[in-house]
């Protein structure tokens, strides 16, 4: 979507296929959360996705609603679309589950697409649009179910429902520069993330030993290794086929993926879990803790980190 001014028309599978930082990983410690795959929203993972493309990201700040207003209608008017977070529950998609909208936090930023200004409405796509994320699909596929107008006052509302009411825009321009620089900190992100979730899956697998029927520490294990086995795994498979290569790491994501699937199978029947799924559990997870380190290091090498 933020790439189709500069005549970059791939479906979002090729873009994570050519994308040099397929591994990434972040810890959110405000709501004690992973995030995983392309999911992680900062600048320098937007430039080094954009960079192969000869492009970069700008991140551009407004001080208030006019401000923010007149920078979105100029860059529309020149054909760049942008990508702004607003208030999730502002967004009217028929997608999402009206109950599940609501519950949602009303201050909760949620990123999405503007791709038009027609005088009345600023039309826009959300990248998520309540889709199964555990799916593949082409753009064309979704495009009706992920797109959305809002008036300019329902924009505005939604961007000030955020937490901090910021007024922030991200758009593409054309730059030749390289992509290390960017690379070194998500990496060290990455590795840091990777060691918080080593310890916390330590530390619940030990609970989990000595409290098997406590259903409570199933939903806060599955709460952490979910991005891991979806988000993560469908971005590393995507490029691992796009370059034919096989992955220990992918297939390790995928026992876990069935692991997690049975944690859920387990606190809907108010089972306890055995000691030896218990053990395969740590096992497996020992495994892709492993197998991601080595992901680490073997990309970075490959960028001459």
């Amino acid at each position: 979507m933020l790439l189709s001014k500069w005549g970059i028309n791939l479906e979002p599978e090729d873009i994570v296929a050519n994308s040099p930082i397929p591994f990434l990983l972040e810890y959110d410690e405000d709501n004690d959360c992973f995030l995983a795959g392309m999911l992680v929203q900062r600048n320098e993972v937007f430039n080094a996705i954009s960079i192969p493309y000869g492009l970069s990201h700008v991140d551009w700040r407004g001080k208030d609603w006019d401000e923010y207003r007149y920078m979105a209608i100029k860059l529309l008017q020149n054909g760049i679309p942008f990508m702004t977070g607003i208030a999730a529950k502002a967004i009217p998609l028929s997608s999402y589950d009206h109950h599940l909208r609501e519950k949602r936090n009303s201050l909760h930023g949620h990123a999405v697409v503007i791709s038009e200004y027609d005088g009345e409405y600023f039309h826009g796509f959300d990248p998520s649009g309540g889709l199964d994320r555990s799916r593949r699909y082409s753009f064309d596929e979704v495009k009706n179910r992920i797109s959305f107008r809002l008036d300019p006052g329902q924009f505005r509302s939604g961007l000030e429902l955020k937490q901090g009411k910021s007024f922030h825009i991200g758009y593409q321009q054309s730059e030749i520069s390289p992509v290390l620089p960017y690379m070194i900190p998500i990496y060290e992100r990455s590795k840091a993330a990777l060691s918080i979730f080593s310890e916390k899956m330590r530390t619940l697998i030990t609970s989990l030993t000595d409290e098997p029927s406590n259903i409570e520490i199933c939903r806060i294990m599955i709460d952490y290794i979910k991005p891991i086995v979806l988000d993560l795994r469908i971005a590393l498979e995507i490029h691992y086929e796009h370059n034919n290569n096989e992955s220990n790491l992918c297939a390790s994501l995928g026992m876990l993926r069935d692991l997690v699937l049975f944690l859920r199978t387990a606190i809907r029947n108010q089972q306890n879990i055995d000691t030896r799924k218990i053990n395969e559990l740590s096992g497996v997870i020992h495994d892709v803790i492993s197998e991601l380190h080595r992901h680490f290091r073997s990309t970075m090498k490959g960028q001459q980190y």
